[in-house]
Parts: structure tokens; sequence; C-alpha cells
């Protein structure tokens, strides 16, 4: 099974349907011109929510990520897909997905194409221009919430004038400087956290 699925994450969002290639600006041996970040889709049981399988791919600057999937049987099931990467709040499709041989879930064109929970107003997407939806990055402790927790991460971070593959550069741009703080700010102001079923 080849999901193909298409998504922005907002602190890498560059404008026009395009990001920054993070991992290639910080200077990643391994990362080549076009690539963001690395992000893992899990493919989690659409009954009992346990995972069926991972895989970790670069996304591209255009939000494409190929992933492939070599467990038996996948298509023609369904599942949620699950999305991660290091600083990014895990974000789930809002349904399970039918697999096919090649099967595209777009997170990028509706704000509910993530997962919602229903008991509160936590989104899990943000509108980084009309109609363009991203994920909200700043967890940068992966606990599955942006918070003060990620802000120490962050500070010590940002006193060491550390510069490449962190996960506290939540803005792709290489140093960890007042620009990801500001993000970072921002977005555990909103009281963020994963939402899942």
């Amino acid at each position: 099974a080849l999901p193909i699925s298409h998504l922005f994450i907002q602190g890498y969002y560059a404008g026009a349907n395009a990001m920054e290639p993070a991992v290639f600006i910080e200077g990643e041996a391994s990362a080549a011109a076009n690539d963001v970040d690395y992000v893992t889709v899990s493919l989690m049981d659409a009954t009992t929510y346990s995972l069926v399988e991972s895989v970790t791919a670069p996304l591209q600057t255009d939000g494409s990520l190929v992933t492939t999937f070599t467990s038996p049987d996948l298509s023609g099931n369904s599942y949620y897909l699950k999305i991660t990467s290091r600083n990014m709040l895990e974000t789930w499709s809002a349904n399970p997905v039918l697999l096919s041989a090649t099967t595209t879930y777009d997170f990028t064109d509706d704000n509910l194409k993530a997962y919602q929970d229903p008991f509160n107003s936590n989104p899990q997407t943000v509108e980084v221009e009309p109609g363009v939806w991203a994920m909200y990055n700043g967890d940068v402790n992966q606990d599955g919430t942006i918070d003060a927790l990620d802000f120490n991460d962050m500070e010590i971070d940002v006193n060491n004038f550390e510069f490449g593959y962190f996960a506290t550069d939540i803005t792709g741009a290489g140093p960890v400087d007042a620009l990801d703080f500001n993000l970072l700010e921002i977005n555990s102001s909103y009281f963020l956290f994963v939402a899942h079923p």
C-alpha cells in the first residue's frame, strides 16, 4: 500500500503552497534540497486505535509525503492516519482512510480533515493562508501538548545559540532564536493538545 499524504507544518510554511526545506537548511547530511522534515505516518486500527504499521519519510516542500507500507492485506481496509514529527502536534485523520494500491489524503484543504475532539474547541490545524491549513508545531518535547514545558527546552537552546537539526527550531530557519520563541508563545496560548479517537 502506498499512501500519499499532503500536509503542511505551520512553522515551516513559506506561502504559496510551499514550505522551507528546514532539514536541508539545518545542514542534515542525509537531507535533499526539497526535504522539510522527517515525518512518521502511522496506520492505526479503525476500531481498537492500536498501531498497525509506521513509516518515516521526508516531507517535501510542496507538502507531499510518500510512504510505503509493507504489511500484507492493508489494501481494502480503513485506518486512521496518525502524523508525527520532531516538534509537530500529533495529528490524526478525521476518519479512517480506505487504503488502496495508491491512496491520497490531503490535510491542507480543509480543517475538518484532521480529527476534531467533539468535547472542546481544540483545533488541530491552523489556517496559514485563505483555504490552506497546516499542522501546528511547537510540541518540542512530544508530550502531546504545546505548553510551558516546551519553553524550558527552547530557552536552553536559545541561550546556547544552537543551530541545526533541533526540535526547538520550529521555524526551520536553522538557528534556535527569538522567532521560534515567538511562534511557541503564540501556540502555547491556545492550550493545544492532541485530539484522537
